[in-house]
């Protein structure tokens, strides 16, 4: 054989081709980076290269590249329903995609799709004060069902946010339903025993005036500061079952969390409230699922001496410590695997825009372009009264 042809045959001998693979060191086949993303491999890291959202592990992919995934992205990432709502991301609007009830600033989703709020869509929404009851347009609710008001319920009476004739203390029955006898001005110290014209009813006597601290509202003596149908002044009803403290309505408590001197806490990481409200650990030691102790345990981290907090849900810590997530407009603040987002809104209320920022930031009970649910415009010179086009 020719010299020639020895080294023609010998180099065509070490030229091998071999198939892409998702772990040969090469950026090959349809891979967006070096053995990740395209259709066989895992999708990529954060800071690789992406053509496309499905190249990245988070899902997002901004100028060709992996970003972690967020709510404020422009894009459906990661667990969200549709762009930047539902799933940990706020509540999605009316028409987004869904695929569950809570994606929805309604809570009702209907075939894929978030539905408006109405009082057949056995949730409760809107200005619902129970499930398809009360509230402005929907019947009252029957006994035992929740309450704001007096006409929130079929039965009864509204009293301790639940309608019926079954009273709890300190109230007591009286004709039309429970009546609390130290202060209210129609059953004053008996029940049928009224007040007249301009008193007040005040430890079940009839007085020309209310005593400190207690403040006269439809002629009843009542704590401006505490008293949920009257806070901070008369008819400044809390919402939602939310509470009354000194004066300002506050959420209800996110789960997880209880309500203690004003504020909702967690009781098995709480230094000052450990196991419980106003129980403090001493002074070098640290709160462990309700207990004091001496160090914190997984998947508690320690932040400062002496505090144990969870940075996957605590939103005062959220993602690290003393890294707090910014309050929203009436929703109270959640930590979602550290990353800040907020619980539904408080009733009446809702999430138009889903953006974080700026929370629950309508009020259906009085926008004209969002009359009791989202997207609901009042035309024609109407208004919009209690969540309804008038």
């Amino acid at each position: 054989m020719a010299i020639g042809a020895l080294v023609g045959f010998a180099l065509g001998a070490c030229h091998v081709t071999s198939t892409p693979s998702c772990s040969d060191g090469l950026k090959n086949g349809d891979e967006s980076d070096v053995d990740c993303g395209g259709t066989r491999c895992t999708p990529c890291a954060q800071a690789l290269t992406c053509r496309v959202p499905a190249d990245c592990a988070s899902g997002a992919c901004a100028g060709r590249v992996c970003v972690a995934s967020s709510c404020q992205d422009g894009q459906r990432t990661g667990p969200e329903s549709d762009v930047d709502c539902g799933g940990p991301c706020p509540a999605c609007a009316v028409g987004r995609t869904c695929g569950v009830s809570s994606d929805c600033a309604s809570l009702v989703c209907d075939a894929g799709r978030c539905a408006a709020a109405s009082c057949g869509d056995r949730a409760r929404n809107g200005t619902e004060t129970d499930v398809d009851c009360g509230g402005a347009g929907c019947a009252p609710c029957d006994a035992g069902q929740g309450c704001v008001r007096d006409t929130d319920c079929a039965v009864g009476r509204c009293r301790d946010g639940h309608c019926g004739t079954t009273c709890r203390a300190p109230t007591v029955a009286c004709a039309g339903g429970c009546a609390d006898t130290l202060f209210d001005p129609l059953n004053c110290g008996a029940c049928g025993r009224t007040c007249d014209a301009g008193s007040v009813c005040s430890g079940g006597a009839c007085l020309a005036g209310c005593t400190a601290p207690l403040t006269a509202c439809g002629g009843s003596c009542v704590d401006l500061q505490f008293n949920v149908a009257h806070c901070g002044g008369c008819d400044a009803g809390c919402t939602g079952g939310g509470l009354c403290v000194g004066g300002f309505c506050l959420p209800s408590c996110t789960p997880g969390t209880v309500p203690c001197g004003g504020t909702c806490v967690r009781v098995e990481s709480d230094q000052l409230n450990c196991g419980g409200c106003n129980q403090p650990c001493d002074a070098g030691s640290v709160c462990v699922n309700g207990q004091c102790g001496t160090t914190c345990t997984p998947p508690l981290d320690t932040c400062d001496a002496g505090l144990c907090v969870d940075t996957l849900h605590d939103p005062e810590h959220c993602g690290g410590c003393f890294q707090p997530c910014v309050p929203v407009e009436h929703a109270p603040r959640l930590c979602n695997f550290g990353t800040c987002s907020r619980a539904g809104c408080e009733t009446g209320f809702a999430d138009c825009d889903t953006q974080l920022q700026n929370g629950c930031e309508v009020d259906l009970k009085a926008d004209l372009a969002n009359c009791g649910a989202c997207g609901v415009a009042c035309t024609g010179g109407q208004v919009c009264d209690a969540g309804t086009c008038q």
